[in-house]
């Protein structure tokens, strides 16, 4: 008798393990690819987007020499100061792509991209790396198709405000998230 309570103790003990390993998370090759687990990330990064894109756009006007001319920061704002509008939300929509697929690609919504401030440093680079390979790639696609030019400068002046801003925004909500 001992013998056999032994052997269903055993089988018992295995059937456990086996349930343990059938409840476990599948690796991360395996996991839905557009899953966000922080949804607030993604929010705070379009809104930081968003930001970079109006710094982008103000920055742009700031080096036109019409602008200094016709009395800088002193100038009425008329509805023809709003004529580049198509272009803001064009251009909006194309970092904001970007920077949303290089980081569901890299992970950049899992809790594990912010648990400390070198993984959210980490984390930021990597995305941004894709992203700047991922938006010259688009811009070279919508020249050939004649849709945008494509301009050296603007590609480094558009990558440069990204990763300060995005960075340091990713950086912040890390920081906040853990305190």
């Amino acid at each position: 008798r001992p013998l056999r309570r032994r052997n269903e103790l055993n089988a018992k003990k295995e059937q456990q393990e086996d349930e343990e390993e059938n409840n476990e998370e599948p690796p991360i090759s395996l996991q839905d690819p557009f899953y966000v687990e922080e949804p607030q990330l993604l929010v705070f990064d379009l809104l930081a987007m968003l930001l970079t894109t109006q710094l982008l756009i103000l920055t742009e006007i700031m080096l036109q020499p019409s602008f200094w001319g016709s009395g800088g920061f002193n100038q009425p704002v008329t509805l023809s100061s709003f004529s580049s509008m198509g272009y803001f939300v064009r251009r909006d929509c194309l970092l904001s792509i970007c920077w949303v697929a290089s980081a569901v690609y890299n992970r950049g919504y899992t809790y594990g991209a912010f648990v400390n401030d070198l993984e959210s440093i980490k984390s930021s680079l990597q995305i941004f790396v894709d992203f700047s390979s991922l938006l010259i790639i688009t811009k070279l696609i919508l020249a050939g198709l004649g849709r945008m030019p494509v301009d050296g400068l603007e590609i480094f002046r558009e990558a440069w405000f990204v990763i300060l801003v995005l960075a340091s925004f990713r950086f912040t909500y890390s920081r906040a998230n853990r305190f």
